[in-house]
């Protein structure tokens, strides 16, 4: 077992609490997948990076046909008893979605992926979205939070990307990520579909809770870094921190947004070809 599941695995109790978002806008979520997906209940999504369920088991309430792949089998076993207490019992994989992933050729209606694409890298996903992808016609949606530039967290992020990059390792975005993957599908023949805004939403956060937040995950901006380069990277910016906003426990009123975006496949396919 890797660092990085490992750490995942550690974690499946609380990631809900940490990374959680409001039932509202996981129902809200779900229901735009649907609608930007073309799901009917006949037809098969993937959910890579399930975790602990929180939109997936919006996904499988709506009667869909589900498979849930993620590489943390204590992730997979928080949904798998949260789904159960529902009555449900979805399909959930135990599998590293940077190898080839554990589900059939042109299967699959949609591929979806909430705040997890970005560990996976482009070349690989986009094949093997080719690969799983239905012949009648597939979509790739991207899911991400998004908050405004002057949110306390984007100015945090920014400044633990900048030190990142000082001490040689490149973050990271899931927003560039997205952008990567959306334009080779479109080089390869797909139609992108521009991000939209699916739910909104207004919270208080304290702007120490960026730093709590990626102590307490595996690796930071998506790479896995050294145990040692990241306690510095993070003592910077809590440094940076305190500088920029004085008392960083005072929480602050965000609005943060939930985008989805993708692209609507139609490249040919090459079935039994190995993934990129």
């Amino acid at each position: 077992m890797d660092t990085i599941t490992a750490a995942f695995d550690a974690q499946a109790s609380s990631f809900g609490k940490r990374a959680g978002l409001l039932p509202e806008v996981r129902q809200a979520i779900a229901r735009a997948v649907v609608n930007l997906g073309g799901l009917e209940q006949d037809r098969r999504i993937v959910d890579i990076g399930a975790g602990t369920g929180e939109i997936g088991l919006e996904l499988v309430g709506l009667g869909l046909s589900y498979a849930g792949i993620d590489a943390s089998g204590g992730m997979l076993a928080a949904f798998r008893e949260r789904a159960a207490a529902l009555g449900l019992s979805p399909d959930l994989l135990v599998a590293d979605a940077c190898s080839r992933w554990p589900i059939p050729d042109a299967s699959v209606r949609v591929v979806f992926g909430s705040r997890s694409l970005h560990w996976i890298e482009t070349s690989h996903l986009v094949a093997e979205v080719q690969r799983v992808g239905s012949s009648s016609g597939a979509v790739l949606l991207i899911g991400r939070v998004v908050r405004d530039p002057d949110d306390p967290r984007e100015q945090i992020r920014g400044a633990m990307q900048e030190r990142l990059r000082a001490a040689g390792y490149e973050g990271r975005s899931g927003r560039d990520r997205a952008g990567e993957s959306v334009a080779e599908c479109v080089r390869r023949g797909a139609r992108p579909l521009p991000e939209r805004v699916v739910a909104s939403w207004t919270v208080k956060r304290r702007p120490s809770s960026s730093i709590d937040d990626w102590r307490g995950k595996p690796g930071l901006a998506g790479r896995d870094v050294p145990d040692a380069v990241k306690a510095r990277v993070l003592d910077e910016v809590l440094a940076f921190t305190t500088r920029a906003f004085g008392n960083i426990e005072a929480p602050v009123e965000v609005t943060e947004r939930y985008v989805l975006g993708g692209a609507e496949i139609a490249f040919p396919r090459r079935h039994g070809a190995p993934s990129r």
